[in-house]
């Protein structure tokens, strides 16, 4: 999930250095959030939260 937040982040948010966001950022934004998760095939493809 880690990975998913930062390649989304890195896309809609072009306009930012790639260098300001780092995996770490979605331990830091998730905490008290609730996840749902989506797999195929036993592989994360997304997720939401709230």
């Amino acid at each position: 999930m880690r990975f998913i937040y930062l390649e989304s982040r890195s896309h809609h948010f072009h306009w930012m250095k790639a260098e300001a966001f780092q995996l770490e950022d979605f331990d830091r934004d998730m905490v008290g959030e609730h996840l749902l998760v989506a797999e195929l095939d036993d592989k994360v493809v997304g997720f939401v939260s709230s």
